[in-house]
C-alpha cells in the first residue's frame, strides 16, 4: 500500500504542471504501443543545449530505474533498448542533473 501510494505521488510530481520544457524525450519507432522483442530507442533532445541527458522510468510495477541499471545501454543522451518486454511498460523521461525533468511519456508494451 505504501508503495503504491509513493508511486502515485512520484507520477503526480511528474504530471502536475505543464511548462515549456528544455528537453523533449523522443522514442524510435515512434509509438506508444510496441511489441515483445522490439528494439527501442529513446532519446533526449535539447534544442542548443550540450547537457547529457539520462533516461529514467517508472515501470507500471512500480520500479524506478535509470536507462543501463538492469535495463537498456545509455549512450550520450541517447538510451537502447534492444529487447522489450513486458516488463519495460510504464512512463520514461529524460533528466539531467540541475535541469527541469522532460515531460514523461507512457509505453506498452504487448
Amino acid at each position: 500500500m505504501e508503495k503504491t501510494f509513493l508511486s502515485l505521488l512520484f507520477l503526480a510530481s511528474l504530471l502536475c504542471c505543464t511548462t515549456n520544457q528544455a528537453v523533449l524525450l523522443t522514442v524510435s519507432p515512434s509509438r506508444s504501443q510496441h511489441f515483445i522483442e522490439d528494439s527501442l530507442t529513446l532519446s533526449c533532445e535539447e534544442d542548443g543545449g550540450s547537457a547529457t541527458w539520462i533516461v529514467w522510468r517508472n515501470t507500471t510495477a512500480g520500479v524506478v530505474s535509470q536507462c543501463g541499471i538492469k535495463w537498456g545501454r545509455q549512450h550520450g543522451s541517447t538510451c537502447k533498448n534492444s529487447m522489450a518486454l513486458r516488463s519495460d511498460s510504464g512512463l520514461y523521461w529524460c533528466e539531467s542533473r540541475g535541469r527541469a525533468p522532460s515531460d514523461s511519456i507512457q509505453l506498452n508494451v504487448t
